[in-house]
């Protein structure tokens, strides 16, 4: 029987202890990754793009760039990744 792949998540949040509780609650989850985290809006979409996660958990107020910006953004992309 083949392993499941995993679920690959992104945390972007600008409070560490916020990350850190996240990331240790989704590890208690065999089928969750936790592939990267950022704390700067301006970070997300180049980690978006070099860990291709699954789902990213994204705060609407970081310093940087906003968070409605980068939904924006990957919303024009049209496939969740931006161009």
């Amino acid at each position: 029987m083949e392993p499941t792949p995993s679920i690959r998540i992104m945390i972007a949040d600008d409070r560490p202890i916020f990350r850190d509780a996240l990331k240790l609650l989704l590890s208690r989850e065999v089928d969750f990754r936790v592939v990267a985290e950022v704390g700067y809006g301006d970070d997300v979409l180049p980690a978006l793009e070099k860990h291709k996660p699954d789902i990213v958990l994204l705060d609407l107020k970081m310093p940087g760039t906003h968070g409605l910006t980068i939904l924006q953004k990957l919303q024009i992309s049209g496939n969740g990744t931006c161009p």
